[in-house]
């Protein structure tokens, strides 16, 4: 006889503790990188350390309210991720700034924290865990 359970993780978002001026159009769960003095902007390759990801959408000149690393947010799937896949747990951005696995020599922007019976397709929310991207490499 043999039991085996099965984990998810659950965590609470957090609350966003940081902002920024949008240096263009922002969607909302987008990694986003700094594109000038106090302004912000939507990463655009996976190989660039990322700032945060935004908490809303946010209009060209526009406040960004957005997650810091060490937070736990919600970032919009660039691609399908598959739970059981473990290399689908180190994501970075795409280029619109939504998470995608990260591959060689992309910068880890975040780990995602599948729960439960989660499976998510492109554009879908996922929970992660932003990293501070300074030593860690896919």
């Amino acid at each position: 006889f043999e039991w085996r359970i099965k984990m998810g993780v659950f965590a609470n978002i957090e609350k966003d503790k940081g902002a920024g001026t949008a240096s263009a159009a922002i969607a909302e769960g987008r990694f986003l990188k700094r594109s000038g003095a106090g302004t912000v902007a939507q990463e655009t390759v996976g190989t660039a350390a990322v700032l945060g990801v935004s908490a809303a959408a946010a209009e060209n000149g526009g406040q960004v309210r957005m997650y810091l690393p060490g937070q736990i947010c919600r970032v919009q799937a660039g691609a399908d991720l598959n739970p059981a896949t473990a290399a689908h747990r180190y994501l970075a951005s795409d280029a619109n700034g939504k998470a995608v696995a990260a591959v060689a020599n992309d910068v880890i922007a975040a780990l995602w924290l599948p729960s439960g019976a989660v499976d998510p397709a492109a554009d879908q929310f996922i929970t992660v865990l932003l990293t501070d991207q300074t030593s860690i490499k896919a």
